[in-house]
């Protein structure tokens, strides 16, 4: 067996390298292997060393830190046999929720020893893959101020100040959508395209959606006035969402978004500009993941 274990020491909730080797030395004391602890020195770094992971035959490769670290880890791995693990240290942990991993850190290690291999769906727009969530509305906006903050606390808290500043500013960009069963435009104040239930700390955005399933939901909620922002978000918060009246959603496997001009999307809470024409697609089963 080998295993490499890609510690972000920056991660939201840090997991230190003497706690990480204590436990990874506690867990596989009994097994004959290769059992290897490398700290990322940014994210290039973690997408470097995964990668190497995967050419020099490791089994499994996991991802300590939080959901842009299991984005960068896990990309390498779409498509091989080589199974992702996650210890969540993440502020969101999407990913790691979906799977039911432990907060704790030993139990997330031994998901080895007790948990099952799944073949999870992955997403792909701009060239990129995806794991959790894609949106091209003021989600990106939100994480990528979120992501500039250097001070605690971090988690949900500071997502109020930062999610109102952002409305404030934010423009809705027309966008026009193309699926095999609808075409129709919007000026979305949210689109996000989901294979998890929820995105960003405890925000529940699709609470039915199964990362296993074959198909993405896509949750729009329309351009609304600032007191059904408010009840938005707000119902956000408290994982109701889908149940007001500005929300709708439908499946997809494959969309044609359009918009004006290109901009930022988020990708599993981390921004990026990408062109004005996205094509998202499901690719179904392309990545194997540890569960529990």
């Amino acid at each position: 067996m080998k295993i490499r274990f890609i510690l972000n020491p920056a991660s939201g909730r840090a997991i230190g390298l003497d706690v990480l080797t204590s436990v990874v030395r506690k867990v596989f004391s009994s097994r004959r292997g290769i059992f290897e602890i490398r700290v990322a020195k940014d994210e290039h770094h973690a997408r470097v060393l995964s990668e190497e992971a995967v050419g020099l035959g490791y089994n499994h490769v996991f991802a300590c830190g939080g959901d842009g670290t299991v984005h960068h880890v896990a990309t390498p791995l779409v498509g091989t046999r080589t199974v992702l693990g996650v210890v969540p240290a993440g502020s969101g942990n999407a990913l790691a929720r979906a799977m039911n991993m432990p907060q704790d850190v030993e139990q997330a290690v031994a998901v080895v020893k007790k948990g099952r291999i799944i073949n999870m769906d992955v997403g792909s727009v701009a060239q990129r893959f995806f794991f959790t969530t894609a949106s091209l509305a003021i989600e990106a906006p939100i994480c990528r101020t979120y992501n500039t903050i250097r001070l605690n606390p971090r988690g949900i808290l500071p997502y109020i100040p930062i999610t109102l500043f952002e409305y404030m500013r934010y423009h809705p960009q027309p966008v026009t959508v193309r699926t095999k069963e609808r075409v129709f435009k919007t000026s979305p104040l949210l689109f996000t395209v989901a294979n998890t239930a929820i995105f960003g700390g405890s925000f529940v955005i699709s609470p039915y959606s199964e990362p296993y399933d074959g198909v993405f939901e896509v949750c729009i909620v329309d351009e609304v006035s600032f007191t059904g922002a408010l009840l938005a978000g707000f119902s956000l918060l408290r994982g109701r969402l889908h149940r007001t009246r500005h929300y709708r959603s439908f499946e997809i496997q494959q969309m044609e978004v359009e918009r004006p001009t290109e901009g930022l999307i988020q990708l599993d809470g981390e921004s990026l500009v990408a062109p004005s024409r996205l094509t998202f697609r499901v690719l179904a089963g392309a990545l194997r993941v540890w569960a529990y």
